[in-house]
């Protein structure tokens, strides 16, 4: 804390200066008092007092990437895991599925290599673009409770998404991505879902102005809030181990006030070892109070590239499928969040988005039996 200096237009001119030299003694006094109050272990602490703020304003933050004191850590409490006994959605209609139906007959060794992936939980991402995201996300949640599962969603459309990079896009504006978020929230009014928020969100941040750093958080908190409302369980974002430091990451999730979610997610999207992302929860975890975590195990079964080439890298497998049985007490799933086989982008031969059946192909053929 930083305290200002004492005025000194105390010091009367017309009193010949004895009221300066009376306060002057006070203060020494006082100071003296003090001095021995400490010797004696009167209480009187001499350490900056850390005070953590709920509300998030402007100044929270002056600099992205400063040296600003975390926030309070939050007490560590190891809670339950919210996803045991949760079967996630499979969605019978995937493009997976759908190629390998293609193929059963023409290509019957490929189809199989399809229902590898076909057969397991992946998430729906929410982009931005759907015509009407409440009937969309309704359909979702009445299509997997059909089948006596719960849908797993990804929501990602911050505004200036990916800071213009590959995956660039988002809602056009503040407002417009809180409707969006409303809107999603009441198409799943009554329904259960597990959902992962805003990849790349407390990540990418570069080309964020101080003040806009704020309203991306505060954006962050109201999606929070309004699906935990719903009574969903919530994992955002925290990137991967390779990209935002431990003491930075946990200073933005900290100023987040992760306390309201579930948890974090991490490799989402990404090609990093399952072993690495543990390592990294784990110490990320025992700096925001001992929050849980999952992690994207899509793609990763090889590991990441050795160049470190993240888009539609060759080479990459299928990881673990989806399962609450981690081997480790703050891990509460691997789950396939980056649907294998789609895109990264218009490189390496893949197109702009959507599912690639080449790259899916070599995951799945590259995977463990």
């Amino acid at each position: 804390m930083i305290l200002t200096d004492l005025a000194t237009n105390s010091f009367c001119n017309a009193c010949g200066g004895v009221r300066f030299v009376k306060i002057a003694s006070s203060l020494l006094l006082f100071g003296a008092i003090l001095v021995l109050g400490v010797g004696f272990g009167l209480g009187y602490v001499t350490a900056p007092h850390v005070v953590a703020s709920p509300t998030l304003q402007p100044t929270a933050l002056p600099t992205v990437g400063s040296s600003v004191v975390p926030s309070a850590v939050p007490p560590v409490r190891l809670g339950k895991n919210p996803l045991v006994g949760v079967d996630l959605f499979v969605d019978p209609e995937s493009p997976a599925q759908q190629q390998a139906d293609a193929w059963r007959q023409s290509r019957p060794e490929d189809a199989a290599l399809l229902d590898k992936i076909a057969a397991h939980p992946q998430a729906t991402w929410f982009s931005g673009h759907e015509a009407q995201p409440d009937l969309s996300a309704e359909n979702l949640a009445l299509r997997a409770e059909a089948q006596n599962q719960v849908p797993l969603i990804v929501v990602y459309a911050l505004p200036k998404r990916d800071c213009g990079g590959a995956a660039a896009g988002g809602k056009s504006g503040n407002q417009a991505y809180l409707e969006y978020v409303r809107d999603i929230a009441s198409g799943l009014q009554g329904h259960r879902a597990v959902v992962v928020l805003e990849p790349d969100g407390t990540a990418s941040i570069r080309c964020l102005s101080p003040n806009e750093v704020v309203e991306r958080r505060e954006l962050l908190q109201h999606a929070i809030r309004t699906f935990k409302a719903g009574g969903h369980v919530v994992y955002v974002d925290a990137a991967n181990p390779r990209w935002v430091g431990l003491e930075e990451m946990s200073r933005r999730l900290n100023l987040l006030n992760l306390s309201e979610a579930d948890g974090f997610a991490l490799n989402v999207a990404n090609f990093i070892s399952t072993a690495e992302n543990l390592e990294y929860g784990a110490q990320l975890s025992a700096r925001v109070g001992g929050k849980h975590f999952v992690v994207d195990t899509g793609r990763n079964g090889n590991g990441p590239a050795p160049d470190g080439r993240w888009c539609n890298p060759s080479g990459r497998a299928l990881g673990v499928p989806y399962t609450t049985d981690t081997g480790h007490p703050l891990a509460d799933a691997f789950l396939w969040v980056k649907q294998p086989g789609f895109s990264d982008g218009a490189c390496s031969g893949g197109p702009g988005s959507g599912f690639h059946a080449p790259f899916a192909l070599e995951l799945a053929r590259n995977a463990a039996a």
